[in-house]
């Protein structure tokens, strides 16, 4: 079970914007993991959880042209292109990019 308790104002790389935050606590990667959030999607940042909004139609537009060129690019070579996967990585990789 899942609720969004409230939403909050968030700033990253100079960009303030709002989400919706699961719950006014911390969690580890581990519970993150463990956590039943429906067909919500949600990131972790810093401990708290953050509902993802979807992709707006000028996002979609713009992702579906660059899978396109990059997979005519790619066509006979041993490299993939892949779209909107879903990825959980390891403890052990993850990285902080500043």
């Amino acid at each position: 079970m899942y609720y969004i308790l409230e939403a909050v104002e968030v700033q990253r790389k100079g960009v303030k914007f709002m989400e919706a935050i699961f719950q006014d606590r911390r969690y580890t990667y581990e519970e993150w993991l463990e956590l039943d959030t429906g067909n919500v999607r949600t990131e972790l940042v810093d401990g708290y959880v953050y509902a993802l909004a979807s992709p707006s139609l000028f996002h979609q537009s713009i992702s579906g042209e660059l899978y396109v060129q990059f997979r005519q690019y790619l066509q006979g070579k041993t490299c993939r292109v892949f779209q909107a996967v879903d990825v959980k990585l390891e403890k052990t990789q993850l990285l902080r990019l500043i």
